[in-house]
């Protein structure tokens, strides 16, 4: 398993922890809007955490494009699917 699995999973476990909730999620490529509106087609959602961003500050400096259009472009195609159900 690697870095990223168990630091989401962690997040979910206490995500549910705290809520006494059980959480549904999906390994979703979230620039991929297709994909994020088939999840949104299955369940009717009144919550979301991205856990989709980028957050090495070295690399995000080096290369700012890749962390603009990961992390902005994710954010704007869940709005996009919340907003206007598409």
């Amino acid at each position: 398993m690697n870095r990223f699995k168990i630091i989401v999973l962690e997040c979910i476990k206490r995500i549910e922890q705290i809520t006494g909730s059980k959480i549904i999620s999906y390994k979703v490529d979230c620039l991929d809007l297709d994909s994020l509106r088939d999840v949104f087609k299955k369940h009717s959602i009144y919550a979301i955490i991205n856990c989709a961003a980028l957050k090495a500050v070295g690399e995000s400096v080096q290369n700012p494009i890749l962390y603009y259009k990961n992390n902005i472009g994710c954010v704007l195609n869940l709005l996009t699917v919340i907003f206007f159900q598409i």
